[in-house]
């Protein structure tokens, strides 16, 4: 807490000095009185929130100064904020500016302190030398565009982790994520490969069939499995009926035993009878239920298909249906 009062009110000093400066400077596209005074205004704001340890606050505020009215002392006390905020690349950037700009202005004891905050923050910061095997592709260091290949400079960046990515005009990328120390020299080489083709995935959407072809399709199911029944309750009793005929051909047949079989068998006749009554009757009301749906639900359907219509006619042993369709 001492330590950051004591950058404040070191820093409080310059910023009162650039201030006066920033009311006076005069350069080559010298700012209108209205500037100045908008300058000033970013610029005391920017002290009243180093003041109170908002430093990223405050060098929005600094660097919105520098740009409304330039002036190269603001470069200095903007690298100083960014020396509080860790962006060690930033406050060397803000530092050589500063150095360039101001020249022989500078007085020689300010210049021997920037020199040697230099040699502290060479040790913070490291370059990345990049190659790729394709030309003419973008380079990004943690999404920020940095060049194309081939690029023969170095790119300087703070310590710790970045992300490494170049990207082709084909669609061809690689990433490569590096720790970088203090005073490192990297080279990351990027192997561009096109993306791998994902499989097409056709996706088909079955609409549910009409109630009424849903319940052709049950009447369906019932009728023939009531006629498969039929089938095997006609088999059985077939079967009932040789056994008794076996029976009668006896030169002693056994009464009881004939008239059980018999029983059993016509028992079995007329479960065939049934059955096969109830098979045919789904199976036909199963076609009527499919050809009354008339389409109406279907969205493939331009035109409303003809209704239809049924008479059911009831005889002696026999049920018919007529109609059109």
């Amino acid at each position: 807490m001492r330590q950051r009062r004591t950058w404040a009110a070191t820093l409080f000093a310059i910023l009162c000095l650039t201030l006066g400066s920033v009311a006076h400077a005069q350069t080559a596209d010298e700012p209108t009185e209205a500037e100045r005074k908008e300058a000033s205004a970013h610029f005391l704001r920017g002290v009243e929130l180093f003041q109170e340890g908002a430093f990223r606050a405050a060098l929005v505020e600094f660097e919105r100064a520098y740009g409304i009215a330039p002036d190269y002392r603001l470069l200095y006390n903007i690298g100083q904020v960014k020396l509080q905020l860790q962006d060690y690349l930033g406050a060397t950037q803000s530092y050589e500016a500063y150095l360039t700009q101001g020249g022989a202005e500078i007085p020689q004891a300010r210049r021997d302190d920037v020199e040697t905050a230099f040699e502290t923050l060479r040790q913070r910061v490291g370059r990345i030398a990049i190659t790729a095997n394709k030309s003419g592709a973008e380079l990004f260091i943690d999404d920020l565009r940095v060049g194309v290949t081939p690029m023969a400079a170095t790119v300087a960046v703070n310590v710790g982790r970045h992300r490494v990515y170049g990207r082709a005009a084909d669609g061809a990328n690689a990433t490569k994520v590096i720790d970088v120390a203090g005073g490192d020299l990297i080279d990351v080489a990027l192997e561009l490969k096109a993306p791998e083709a994902k499989p097409l995935v056709v996706v088909t959407e079955r609409k549910p069939l009409p109630p009424l072809k849903q319940a052709a399709i049950a009447s369906w199911a019932v009728g023939g499995a009531s006629l498969i029944g039929a089938g095997i309750t006609a088999f059985m009793a077939n079967g009932k009926v040789d056994d008794r005929n076996k029976e009668l051909a006896e030169s002693l047949p056994d009464p009881r035993k004939v008239k059980d079989l018999g029983s059993s068998a016509d028992t079995l006749a007329l479960t065939t009878d049934i059955l096969a009554g109830v098979g045919l009757i789904g199976v036909g009301a199963g076609v009527v239920l499919w050809l009354l749906d008339d389409g109406s639900e279907s969205e493939e359907s331009d035109a409303p298909a003809a209704s239809a219509k049924v008479q059911w006619g009831i005889g002696l042993g026999t049920v018919t249906a007529r109609g059109h369709f």
